[in-house]
């Protein structure tokens, strides 16, 4: 699966058009801004043709942090408007939105496990893929219980 196209802007007080995504972290690329999402409890993403992804975060959404290699690492709930900053010495390079409910510190979840938790597989290498609202209830209820 390819990167998801920018998506016309939802009703954010319209619980029926509330999303859940997984966003990669990009640890591989760069750890450190890896870190610094989870310090600032943020989703972030970097870069022309990628840190546009943030544009489909709607108020109210679910992100859940995926780290390649570990697992889902944190989770949050999209709060605010796009944040453009300074990565890498570049003006306007890093996309943001803020994430409230913000949970991190549980041990991770893996790839596997998730697909064992979900019954079902997905795409973890792109930047940001969407996923059901039955897949994230069930990694909820895993990270509930490991926190």
């Amino acid at each position: 699966t390819k990167n998801l196209a920018i998506q016309a802007p939802r009703d954010t007080n319209d619980f029926t058009s509330r999303k859940v995504f997984i966003l990669n972290t990009n640890y591989n690329n760069d750890p450190e801004s890896h870190f610094e999402m989870i310090k600032n409890q943020e989703a972030a993403a970097f870069v022309t043709g990628w840190k546009e992804q943030i544009n489909n975060l709607s108020e109210n959404d679910r992100v859940y942090l995926y780290q390649s290699g570990v697992g889902f690492i944190a989770s949050g709930t999209v709060k605010g408007d796009l944040i453009k900053s300074e990565y890498d010495g570049m003006p306007n390079e890093k996309f943001s939105k803020k994430l409230s409910d913000f949970k991190s510190g549980f041990r991770a979840i893996s790839a596997r496990e998730f697909k064992d938790l979900t019954g079902k597989g997905t795409n973890f290498r792109v930047t940001l893929s969407e996923m059901s609202l039955h897949q994230a209830s069930k990694l909820d209820e895993e990270i509930k219980k490991r926190l």
